[in-house]
């Protein structure tokens, strides 16, 4: 059996205020489930979860990387879809799998908040904007049209950028509560300008891959997530200067926004 969790972009990250945005994007993971014993890590606690020892969970990506697209969110949601699947549960409540999946974050410590956000987008589709605390979707609209994202890996840079400087935690908090307004306004564009705004000190991460993108033409750039993966959104006329601005810094990837939910795929 298998079946299928969409990949994602942040639009405001829900670290320093619980209350987030994120957006599906037209990549995804796909989990195989079958009978077996095996530790396969988060899918396997999320089996657990939900009855079902005695299963295991193979998984793979169309996406060449991982680190702040979503990735964790979307192999339990696939995992989970496809063992509810079997059990012949064919319409899942998208509630029950977030909740599954936020108590399985914060016990691997993979999230602090649970993520709800970005498992709401893996399965929803579109842009999704979520209370963490509550983990529940606020409102839930279509992505921008004829926008993409330029995603780029940095090289050499495998880990997350973790909050370096405690202090900016409250005024991270103050800015991200205005970028997800904006957010809930339908305003994408300027929620994510207002995430990197918020984030860019907290987490020290390195200010050159959104400076290059920006010059370069996009419409909004930041961090995804906690990293280590920078997004672009950017005009389709705007993608190939983004995308050389960013090629020496490592690998690039263009993606589109994604507003079907997932499917299953049985097997």
């Amino acid at each position: 059996m298998r079946a299928r969790a969409w990949l994602g972009a942040t639009i405001v990250n829900a670290v320093a205020s619980w209350k987030g945005a994120a957006v599906a994007i037209s990549e995804h993971i796909e989990a195989r489930l079958y009978k077996g014993s095996c530790d396969c890590g988060l899918p396997c606690m999320a089996l657990r979860a939900v009855g079902g020892d005695g299963f295991c969970v193979e998984a793979s990506a169309s996406l060449g990387f991982r680190g702040g697209v979503k990735s964790s969110s979307a192999v339990v949601n696939a995992s989970l879809l496809a063992f509810l699947r079997y059990r012949g549960v064919h319409d899942p409540s998208p509630r029950f799998i977030v909740d599954v999946n936020a108590r399985v974050g914060i016990e691997a410590g993979v999230s602090v908040t649970g993520a709800a956000d970005d498992a709401y987008a893996s399965l929803l589709g579109g842009v999704v904007v979520v209370d963490n605390r509550r983990r529940v979707v606020v409102k839930r609209y279509e992505p921008p049209r004829d926008t993409l994202v330029v995603l780029l890996k940095p090289r050499g840079v495998n880990r997350l950028w973790p909050p370096c400087r405690p202090e900016l935690r409250g005024q991270a908090a103050r800015v991200a509560e205005r970028a997800w307004e904006e957010a809930l306004e339908g305003r994408v564009f300027e929620a994510v300008r207002l995430n990197w705004e918020a984030y860019r000190g907290y987490l020290c991460a390195p200010l050159e891959p959104v400076r290059l993108a920006l010059e370069a033409g996009a419409l909004a750039a930041s961090l995804s997530g906690l990293g280590p993966v920078y997004e672009a959104f950017v005009e389709e006329d705007a993608v190939e200067r983004v995308v050389a601005a960013w090629r020496a810094l490592g690998e690039v990837t263009v993606v589109r926004l994604e507003s079907r939910p997932v499917c299953c795929l049985t097997g």
